[in-house]
């Protein structure tokens, strides 16, 4: 699991640097994701989904929650 663990903080580091913000990954399945952050920063989340839609996922869609106030990203790989 530790190596696991590892991937996945180097995936948060990596997509937090892209977005400019904070962000948490889940697994939803086995090729199904959601990259998450607080607020509506549409800028950030643009910088995800196009990150993403240019590697080669598929469903790739972002969608705020106003009663969260949480954007969410979710991809197939």
């Amino acid at each position: 699991m530790k190596a696991i663990d590892a991937k996945l903080t180097a995936l948060k580091i990596q997509l937090g640097r892209i977005a400019g913000i904070p962000v948490e990954v889940y697994f939803r399945g086995d090729t199904s994701f959601t990259i998450g952050f607080e607020g509506n920063d549409k800028e950030a989340a643009n910088k995800i989904v196009k990150y993403f839609a240019t590697s080669g996922a598929k469903n790739v869609e972002a969608e705020y929650d106003i009663e969260t106030q949480y954007t969410a990203i979710y991809l197939e790989a």
